[in-house]
This record gives structure tokens, sequence and C-alpha cells, in this order.
């Protein structure tokens, strides 16, 4: 609930004790996950007066985040930059107005204020999409198996799709079980494949490729593909042919037709 609010915690194992329930508490850490705590979701009954209180404190201190910070393998990837611009780490260390330390400025992962600060002073576009970014990195402990679960997808009603921050999720595989058609279209061209294997040119083909039928025949059927139109037509349909004068008719219908045992059955629609 909190990572819908932009708010990162971290659920600990506050007591343990033979004959009793397992007491967890829930931690925000860092002064600026504080703040935001405080801001958006507030203290209530007797804790809104310790909020309070905690409020000026907060706004004191110099924020120094532990949690919302970058994997420190981004560190090689900032020495390599250093390394190609001619900047030593004692020249770094100056830039940055902090004490020269050798190689204990890249032992911890850096917040993103540090890395921030890094990106400005090598131009790193790269280093500044993920100090600014709002992927929060964590570290996966452990993968235990927990039992079966239901999968929801879009044969399960109501549980078809779900949001996990801002990111609309499903299981696609779905849709190909539920579908009586599969189809692709592929333009060997947009992949700069401009010849096949006899050396006859791919430019201006396409292919239609129906992969799943249930009530009738797999195929590929080439088509003609005129991008000025973003138009699918039949390769010998002489009609886009050239393009002086392209909207002068009379116009070719550009139809293929496929046989479907759907025609023969009696279906109750």
């Amino acid at each position: 609930m909190l990572l819908r609010l932009d708010i990162f915690a971290r659920i600990r194992i506050a007591t343990q004790k033979a004959q009793y329930r397992t007491l967890y508490c829930l931690e925000v850490s860092g002064t600026d996950q504080q703040k935001k705590f405080l801001e958006v979701v507030g203290a209530f009954g007797a804790k809104a007066d310790q909020a309070e209180v905690m409020r000026p404190h907060l706004d004191s201190k110099q924020s120094n985040t532990n949690t919302d910070t970058i994997p420190v393998e981004i560190f090689d990837h900032v020495k390599a930059q250093m390394k190609n611009k001619g900047i030593s780490h004692r020249q770094m260390a100056a830039k940055r107005g902090t004490a020269y330390g050798g190689q204990a400025h890249f032992a911890y992962s850096p917040s993103r204020s540090v890395l921030g600060g890094y990106a400005e002073l090598l131009d790193d576009p790269y280093v500044a999409v993920l100090a600014e970014s709002d992927t929060f990195w964590d570290t996966v402990k452990s993968i235990e198996y927990s039992g079966t679960e239901p999968v929801y997808d879009l044969s399960v009603p109501d549980y078809h799709a779900w949001i996990a921050n801002d990111i609309f999720s499903h299981n696609s595989g779905a849709i190909e079980q539920d579908a009586d058609i599969v189809s692709f279209i592929y333009r060997p061209e947009y992949y700069q494949i401009l010849e096949d294997e006899n050396g006859q040119s791919l430019k201006g083909v396409a292919e239609y490729i129906i992969a799943k039928h249930r009530n009738g025949a797999l195929d590929t059927v080439k088509l003609k593909f005129t991008d000025t139109f973003a138009k699918f037509g039949n390769l010998d349909d002489p009609t886009f042919a050239g393009m002086n004068d392209p909207l002068t008719g009379p116009f070719q219908p550009s139809i293929i037709t496929r046989g479907s045992r759907m025609n023969d059955e009696d279906i109750p629609f």
C-alpha cells in the first residue's frame, strides 16, 4: 500500500517468543521518506502529537538515506567513464568537494543525489536516468516455494488484470488460449532483410502469418506493402505500383479468401 504512495518501507520481526504471536514492525527509513509519510499518511490519535514534534526535527536533518539507493555495481560504469574522460579518483573527489578516499568512495551503494552529482560531472545521461528514476532497488534475500495459487488472467472473472505501481499487468497467454485465430504481419524490410535466400528482392513485401486457426488451415500469405498509405494489398495489384498520382482510380480490391470449417458448421451464435 505504501508503494502506491511512493513510500518505501521494510518489514522486520520486532519480537519472536515461544507461545506468542510474532510481532512485526513496519519501518520507514530516511529523512525524505519519513517526511513524505508524515505529509501523505500522517499520524492519528495519540501519535499525532509525536508526529508534530518529529516534523521540525526532520527538517533540521540532512538527507542521507541507506534505503533508497542504487546498486553499487553502477560504480563500475562510473569508473569506466572517469577513465574515458581522463578524470582520476583524486580529481573526481575535488570536483565533488569531498575528501579523497580512494576506492572507499565506490564501496557503498550511492544515494540518488550522490549518483546525480556523478551524472552531472561526467555528463552521462545513462547515470542521470538511474539517479532520477522512480525505480526502487532492493535485495532479494531468498525465494521460497509457497504452494500453488490460482493464475489471474483473462479467463478468471474480476481478476483478469491488475495494476502494480501504475503498471497495468495481465497474463497475455490467456489471450492466445481463448482466441480462435492468432495471426501476425511480418515485414522483412523493417528488419533490414532486403533479399530472400534465392536473392529475390523483399522490398515492399509483407507476410500475413496465420499461426493459429481453430476452424481452418494455417498458412502464410505474401502481401504487397505500400508505406505511403500503410496499405497491404495483393502482390500483383498494379493500383499502387506508381506513386506519382496514387489517388487516381479505379482501385482494385485486395481480398484473399481462406477456407474455414466454420462455413460448413451450424454454429449457434
